[in-house]
């Protein structure tokens, strides 16, 4: 009985460390500065941003959430897998944000790119905020957060046409 009470208490702390673990490296902020953590862009035809794509369920609710900073020309593209009105908050966050909502025009599979609209904008929001939730006017399919100030700055506004590139 001793010996089973010990094991079981063993098994439980080492997946409580597991545990632990993986929720250290699922929260670890990282500065996306180079095309290697990017994973894709986004041409304006006038700029090109480098973006982190948030796939899943769980890449987007972290979002950019404890990161530090975020670099100059880059952000993250939040996926979803169909049109809806997707909300937004600024959980976690460091730094305010502008934040994108597109909905996909015309995708060309064979070269790889998507033209995505701009559907809505909201800029520079303030960390403040949370836990306020924002909603576009418009469905959208993806979501991009950027550096507070860098639409305006980049000329991104809506009915802006971005080309997405993987």
């Amino acid at each position: 009985m001793m010996r089973r009470t010990v094991l079981i208490s063993i098994a439980i702390l080492f997946g409580f460390f597991v545990l632990l673990w993986a929720q250290q490296q699922a929260e670890a902020p990282s500065v996306l500065d180079n095309s290697e953590q990017a994973g894709a862009t986004l041409s304006t035809g006038k700029a090109t941003i480098l973006v982190e794509l948030a796939i899943t369920g769980e890449e987007r609710i972290l979002g950019l959430g404890g990161r530090e900073a975020l670099a100059p020309n880059t952000g993250m593209l939040f996926v979803f897998p169909h049109p809806a009105l997707q909300g937004i908050w600024m959980k976690g966050m460091k730094f305010p944000l502008d934040v994108l909502w597109l909905e996909e025009e015309r995708a060309d599979m064979e070269r790889g790119k998507t033209r995505l609209r701009v559907v809505d904008v909201k800029e520079n929001i303030a960390l403040e905020t949370f836990p306020k939730v924002f909603f576009p006017k418009a469905k959208a399919s993806y979501v991009l957060e950027m550096n507070g100030g860098s639409a305006k700055s980049i000329g991104i506004s809506v009915g802006s046409v971005l080309t997405l590139q993987k």
